[in-house]
């Protein structure tokens, strides 16, 4: 699982944060050994994105955990919030699945003779199927969190989604630009009568 840890300064904004969005401090997030297909993604797959980059907020976003912004920021969680922040997300995601993988007892081709034996109890041939479904499930999410991370520089971060929402993304027009050469004559009182 994962979940805010003690040690983080931002632990309580976290927190609360999460509480309002209905999550726990520590969640369990499933994954499945389908392809990942972007057309219809299980809504646990963007709430665990959101929840990870909630979590993995660092000095440089926590502007975003100011309570000015406490009834947007989960929504603004939906999305990517700085190439650091999703690097951090993506890197913990990795971390996790190698470190799931590490974990088996077996190998796969064990499990795969083992599911295969008509020899083995069928209780030990169910455990090598699930066990196998477990890999594939996690190298199915490895693929997709490595390959994210080869995508970050073209990934759309808060910034740039706030400056499209302020119309400032767009190119100064002439008539906003301010000369600094331009002498501005400050008249007095006493000039002016």
């Amino acid at each position: 699982g994962f979940g805010v840890s003690g040690m983080d300064r931002f632990k309580d904004d976290k927190e609360d944060i999460l509480e309002q969005a209905g999550f726990a401090t520590e969640e369990t997030f499933t994954l499945t050994s389908d392809e990942m297909d972007w057309e219809d993604v299980p809504q646990s797959y963007w709430d665990m994105m959101a929840y990870l980059r909630l979590v993995c907020i660092t000095a440089s976003d926590a502007f975003l955990l100011e309570s000015v912004f406490r009834n947007e920021v989960w929504e603004f969680m939906q999305y990517p919030v700085s190439k650091e922040n999703e690097k951090l997300v993506l890197d913990t995601l990795v971390g996790t699945v190698e470190g799931a993988l590490e974990g088996f007892e077996t190998t796969e081709g064990e499990d795969a003779r083992a599911q295969a034996s008509e020899d083995l109890p069928l209780r030990e041939r169910m455990a090598a199927a699930a066990r196998l479904g477990e890999r594939k499930a996690l190298g199915v999410a490895l693929q997709t969190y490595l390959s994210d991370l080869d995508t970050l520089d073209s990934k759309e971060y808060y910034q740039e989604r706030r400056l499209q929402s302020l119309g400032l993304d767009r190119p100064i027009d002439e008539s906003e630009i301010v000369d600094p050469d331009i002498e501005i004559r400050r008249q007095t009182f006493d000039d002016m009568y």
